[in-house]
């Protein structure tokens, strides 16, 4: 029976009636019984291009088993949260000092122009 989320949305329940037995993901649970086993060090993706829509998503078909490499990638964005950049061009990317993706460096630009403009 469903009980609850996991880290980042993920469905978990237990596959047994022991409450002493851990939780599992509900999505590798249904793709491992549907699909077949997941092969060691891989992650199963929730494909959007698939229709998945939803980290709670079981449908074996909108699941696949990747790298962990390869399901951080498609998680990246490829345009801004607003909708106006293109984050494919790096130079429309904002780094921080550890060499990670911070989001679009446009919109925070534009933000910091009206944060200074409101100081003065």
């Amino acid at each position: 029976m469903f009980e609850g989320s996991g880290p980042r949305g993920y469905g978990t329940f237990r596959a047994t009636s022991s409450a002493k037995d851990s939780k599992v993901y509900v999505h590798r649970w249904i793709y491992e019984t549907t699909v077949g086993p997941i092969p060691t060090g891989f992650d199963v993706d929730h494909v959007k291009k698939r229709g998945c829509k939803s980290t709670k998503c079981i449908n074996p078909e909108h699941l696949e088993p990747v790298t962990r490499l390869e399901n951080q990638n498609r998680v990246r964005l490829d345009v801004c949260r607003a909708g106006l950049h293109d984050l494919t061009d790096p130079a429309n990317i904002r780094w921080d000092g550890q060499g990670r993706r911070r989001g679009c460096l446009v919109c925070w630009l534009a933000r910091a122009r009206v944060r200074y403009a409101a100081r003065k």
